[in-house]
């Protein structure tokens, strides 16, 4: 799983555009994307974090599933998820490097791009 700001910026039509956040889940082994979240860094960058844990738990109940691990490669989002790790009882894992999710990540950054 990662966090990361999005290179395009979004906004409706006569407002200030934005760079939105986005939650990458991958599953380790297949590199199968699982979800993907955007996250709107309003109405601060603060409160988008604090909006993290509820959206994967969002996410992982949408999927039905709840990991024995979770390995992020963000020290922020591995900081975000240590309350949810404890509640659903999940080991949180950093490593800086997925080899499953970077590919799906630099896809989606190329195309974006």
């Amino acid at each position: 799983m990662d966090l990361f700001m999005l290179p395009a910026p979004v906004g409706e039509r006569g407002t200030r555009p934005f760079f939105p956040n986005m939650i990458l889940s991958v599953e380790a082994q297949s590199g199968m994307v699982l979800g993907t979240e955007l996250l709107e860094p309003t109405p601060s960058l603060q409160a988008m974090w604090g909006s993290v844990p509820l959206t994967v738990a969002q996410q992982l109940a949408g999927l039905g599933i709840v990991p024995k691990e979770v390995t992020v490669s963000s020290g922020l989002l591995f900081q975000l998820l240590q309350p949810l790790a404890g509640t659903l009882r999940f080991k949180p894992e950093l490593s800086p490097f997925l080899p499953r999710l970077h590919p799906a990540k630099e896809s989606l950054l190329e195309y974006l791009a």
